[in-house]
């Protein structure tokens, strides 16, 4: 598509690369599974804490 501002998509063309290189299976052998340290009270306290930063952010951002 030369010239017409358009990228080709290449994302199947680099899935395949990667999976060719043996990308993604590396040390999957003794994965392990994802073990929560924080509780969902905790959790919500950073993500209320956040919205409100970031709603700070844009507010001030916005004049």
């Amino acid at each position: 598509m030369p010239g017409s501002g358009v990228l080709p998509d290449r994302t199947g063309e680099r899935a395949q690369q990667a999976q060719e290189a043996g990308a993604g299976g590396a040390g999957q052998d003794n994965a392990k599974p994802f073990t929560w340290t924080a509780t969902a009270g905790e959790i919500l306290a950073k993500v209320r804490l956040v919205a409100t930063s970031v709603k700070k952010l844009v507010n001030n951002n916005s004049n």
